[in-house]
């Protein structure tokens, strides 16, 4: 099995406004966050003013506040959804953006994904197994039987392939009752 390396310093949880965790993120720079766009917005326009991140898995959970600095909304056949966040101050020493990577041949290959969901706010891992792309383009995850589930709260995590020792993708969306996203 391949070294998860930095994965969970590179996590972060997204607040907002309020400073309630609504889903995640990941460094990708040094001064910079990829999450997914309805995360941090109504999924059509990016929020006004700053967002906070907090590296939940990183000595101090120091939160950060951060701007929309890329946003791709998303269209009306799924694709999108991504935005990436400037960082206003430096993440904790230890944080390390993540390698990214593309997944050939997807399936059957293994991923692990973090999330925050209800009930798991202080992290909850899933592991499973790729499927093949989809009609949007987004290959599908599939969560070990037995296992948690992908379920709302893992929206912008990174899905680190287990063979390539990077991230492949981000989570998106989860079908409800299923281990698939």
């Amino acid at each position: 099995m391949a070294s998860a390396g930095g994965l969970p310093s590179a996590v972060v949880w997204v607040r907002d406004a309020r400073g309630l965790v609504v889903s995640a993120g990941f460094l990708v720079a040094p001064d910079l966050l990829c999450t997914c766009a309805h995360v941090v917005g109504d999924g059509t326009d990016p929020p006004p003013g700053s967002v906070w991140a907090d590296f939940p898995m990183g000595p101090g959970v120091p939160a950060v506040a951060a701007r929309v600095e890329v946003w791709r909304p998303v269209h009306a056949d799924g694709r999108g959804d991504i935005a990436l966040l400037r960082l206003a101050g430096s993440p904790p020493m230890g944080s390390t953006p993540l390698a990214l990577g593309a997944a050939a041949r997807p399936w059957g290959k293994r991923f692990r994904v973090p999330g925050f969901p209800s009930g798991g706010e202080d992290g909850v891992w899933v592991g499973g197994s790729l499927r093949e792309r989809q009609g949007t383009g987004w290959v599908q995850v599939q969560a070990d039987d037995g296992g948690p589930r992908i379920a709302r709260g893992f929206s912008g995590s990174p899905v680190w392939s287990e063979e390539l020792a990077a991230v492949i993708g981000m989570t998106v969306a989860a079908e409800r009752g299923s281990g698939t996203a």
